[in-house]
């Protein structure tokens, strides 16, 4: 076990640590979509898969509507 491990150490190319932390890396979100709910309801809101997060509003008291914005976050570079 343990010369395989020295064997996949020593068949990969080193990395200069330069290299790594000058790479350009772009943060991509593209909105997708509004959904909105009464949460006084108990309606429970979920994203869809690979989707996060991005916008909650609300309007009004605890009866007003709320609604959520999800986007797909992905990295490029």
């Amino acid at each position: 076990m343990a010369t395989a491990a020295l064997t996949a150490l020593t068949v990969l190319p080193a990395v200069p640590a330069a290299a790594a932390a000058t790479a350009e890396v772009t943060i991509r979100v593209d909105r997708s979509y509004t959904e909105t709910v009464q949460e006084w309801r108990d309606i429970p809101f979920t994203c869809p898969t690979n989707q996060v997060l991005t916008v909650r509003m609300h309007t009004g008291d605890e009866n007003g509507a709320t609604s959520y914005r999800y986007s797909l976050v992905t990295l490029e570079g």
